[in-house]
């Protein structure tokens, strides 16, 4: 008869007979259960997610192709409402607020401009304006109601800011024709800056056309390394005199650039021996190369 014991319980195992068979109230009758020493639950595989999960979205473009939904953009819906005068959040989280008829000129306009407006009409023109709802058609407006003439005195002395030109503004009545105004009655009436007369006039080509507006609509070309590109470098770079490494010449195999202290410096170096008969690609920036 062979005895084994350890701190927790023996066992007596005995010759020539079969070990007892254990159930499991023999071995933990006496021990506490998960629900006896604490109160939290445990988590199962079966048990429920607590994160959020990813909303399914649905395929709608034809074909295999995605396709770019402009309009839903964020910076477009932006610029939609920026151009049409209502408020919205710019990029910074700024809330931008509604534009808003403005106050008219004071009474010591010299035009009176106050007297040729009613309220009725100038609140007609402000939102004639804002339901353009884009900057170019805007900024026809603006050359339609101005003009741009010489200034009326000239001097000789030259200043920094030496001024060739001055503005006249205009609104239209109630029998749609041009009444001369102030500056401040224009721009408080469509409620916009100064900016946006200098804009449409250099936008206008002195005849007919006002320059589209090209912010946003830019398309900036692909950089492609392509094998001509790869072949013009690796030739540049074989062109100069290889050097092994002075310090760790017994334990490496690499070989150095002799005279090439930065990368700038090789790429400067490389525009200048590029031959546009031999290859067809140039490497444009130092990133490139």
């Amino acid at each position: 008869m062979h005895q084994t014991c350890n701190e927790a319980f023996c066992v007596t195992l005995i010759e020539n007979e079969d070990p007892p068979i254990l159930t499991s109230d023999d071995l933990y009758g006496n021990l506490p259960t998960p629900s006896m020493t604490s109160t939290t639950s445990v988590y199962t595989p079966t048990s429920t997610k607590s994160v959020q999960t990813r909303q399914s979205r649905f395929k709608t473009d034809i074909g295999k192709k995605k396709l770019q939904h402009k309009e839903d953009w964020v910076v477009t819906k932006r610029k939609t409402l920026k151009n049409q005068g209502k408020g919205f959040t710019n990029h910074r989280g700024k809330q931008v607020q509604e534009k808003q008829l403005q106050e008219v000129c004071n009474e010591k306009c010299r035009l009176k401009c106050s007297t040729k407006f009613s309220e009725r009409q100038r609140m007609n023109v402000f939102e004639k304006f804002w339901k353009l709802g884009d900057r170019q058609r805007q900024w026809e407006f603006v050359i339609q109601y101005t003009e741009k003439v010489p200034k009326r005195r000239q001097t000789t002395e030259v200043t920094k800011h030496d001024r060739q030109n001055t503005f006249r503004y205009f609104l239209p009545n109630e029998e749609k024709q041009k009444t001369k105004v102030c500056k401040t009655m224009f721009i408080n009436t469509i409620s916009t800056g100064e900016r946006i007369i200098s804009t449409a006039w250099k936008k206008y080509d002195g005849e007919i056309n006002v320059r589209e507006d090209k912010r946003g609509k830019y398309e900036h070309k692909k950089r492609i390394i392509d094998d001509d590109m790869i072949r013009s470098v690796c030739d540049h770079v074989n062109s100069f005199p290889l050097v092994e490494s002075h310090y760790v010449r017994q334990n490496s195999n690499k070989l150095y650039l002799e005279g090439v202290k930065s990368a700038s410096r090789v790429f400067s170096l490389y525009c200048e021996w590029f031959d546009a008969d031999k290859y067809g690609s140039k490497a444009l920036s130092t990133f490139h190369y």
